[in-house]
């Protein structure tokens, strides 16, 4: 958000890539090819990228989407998995984290730091080093199953935006 605050350019995505160096466990005897189709599993990135076909091109040779959360197919089309947003959607997503990261600091200063984790089609808990301080133990039946279409998120942000955003979660 802020290398595309000040300047003209636009965004080509919103990746997360994995921190952690790749962890592979093979069969004994596997092959240098198999370790390393292995450890690129581990390494692909989530997220979301803009649907043009030059721009994933250039963010991953072949675009088979093997780092990247988007793939083209042979005539040029989208991969059926592709994780892709037009320009304004790809704005709309970078308007609303920017609106939510700054509410998420508003509410940190006013003191305002409650153990309210997302457990929808998740539970964070696992990876949290702070489960002794909260008191909280959720566990996979806590989890939310929600399927939301992407549409319909995009279409939610966009209503959170219109209203001041204060909203989040």
């Amino acid at each position: 958000a802020a290398l595309v605050e000040n300047h003209r350019e636009s965004p080509a995505g919103i990746l997360y890539m994995p921190a952690a160096e790749p962890s592979v466990s093979v069969e004994r005897g596997a092959g240098e090819d198999k370790i390393k189709a292995e450890a690129d599993k581990q390494l692909k990135m989530s997220g979301v990228v803009l649907s043009d076909q030059e721009i994933i091109q250039a963010m991953e040779a072949g675009a088979h989407g093997k780092f990247i959360p988007a793939s083209l197919n042979k005539d040029g089309s989208l991969g059926r998995f592709s994780s892709a947003l037009d320009r304004d959607q790809l704005q709309l997503v970078l308007n609303y984290s920017k609106r939510l990261i700054a509410a998420m600091g508003e509410e940190l200063l006013s003191g305002w730091v409650s153990a309210v984790p997302n457990l929808k089609n998740h539970n964070p808990c696992r990876w949290c080093p702070y489960g002794t301080v909260c008191g909280k133990e959720y566990g996979e039946k806590d989890v939310e199953q929600e399927k939301v279409s992407a549409q319909e998120v995009l279409r939610q942000m966009e209503e959170a935006l219109g209203k001041g955003g204060k909203n989040h979660g």
